[in-house]
């Protein structure tokens, strides 16, 4: 009986370092520009699928879209659409989909791009 609180010990340790957060991350382009869109999320148990449209300011060319996913029990399927610069978090039907998320996106400006700010209408 004396190894009886050893063995819990480590079913314990097993499973607090099991139930531990993980981050995942997905990088999607070449890391360049300066930030340009940030937004942050949380999940619930039963959204299995989350969209994130990136907005960007005026003349900024969009280089680099970077996700972080935060969830203890496995990572979802993450994917950029670039044709209409979302981001889709999906999880599959019993996946455990209980997480946050960070979204990231770098952008560059424009060469020869005049905003409707940079005209005088005078």
């Amino acid at each position: 009986m004396n190894w009886l609180p050893f063995a819990l010990f480590v079913l314990y340790q097993l499973s607090v370092t099991t139930g531990a957060r993980t981050v995942d991350v997905f990088e999607f382009g070449n890391n360049v520009g300066t930030v340009s869109f940030t937004k942050t999320g949380k999940i619930s148990l039963l959204d299995k699928n989350v969209k994130v449209p990136i907005v960007l300011p005026p003349c900024m060319d969009l280089r680099y879209v970077r996700v972080n996913v935060d969830n203890k029990r496995g990572p979802p399927k993450v994917d950029f659409d670039a044709d209409v610069t979302t981001v889709s978090i999906r999880y599959r039907r019993l996946q455990y989909s209980k997480s946050t998320f960070t979204v990231v996106a770098k952008a560059v400006p424009m060469k020869n791009c005049k905003s409707e700010d940079d005209y005088d209408y005078e």
